[in-house]
C-alpha cells in the first residue's frame, strides 16, 4: 500500500490506517478478520484517501478551522473562518 487511507470519523476526526487487524461482524460474531489488508479492501471498509484544499489567508478578527468533509471516494480536508469573541 503506497498511499495513506484515512477513516472518516465526524467532521473534525479522522484516523490514517495503522497496520491493525480488520474485522467484519454481524452482532457479536465476527464473519471475517483481514491481516494485511490491500488497499482495495481497505476501501471496501470504508477508508479513503485524504486531499488537502488551499488554506486560506489570515483575516483579521477571524480563526481559522480545520473540518473533513466525507466524499464519496475520499476525505477533504477543509477550512473555514471562526469570529473570535473577545
Amino acid at each position: 500500500m503506497d498511499e495513506t487511507l484515512y477513516l472518516f470519523k465526524n467532521e473534525y476526526e479522522i484516523a490514517a490506517y495503522a497496520g491493525e487487524v480488520l474485522t467484519k461482524r454481524v452482532g457479536d460474531i465476527i464473519v471475517e478478520t483481514i491481516v494485511s489488508p490491500t488497499t482495495e479492501q481497505l476501501k471496501d471498509y470504508g477508508y479513503k484517501p485524504l486531499v488537502n484544499t488551499q488554506r486560506p489567508d489570515e483575516k483579521p478578527g477571524f480563526a481559522i478551522e480545520t473540518y473533513y468533509e466525507n466524499g464519496k471516494t475520499e476525505i477533504k480536508q477543509c477550512y473555514r473562518y471562526v469570529p473570535i469573541s473577545e
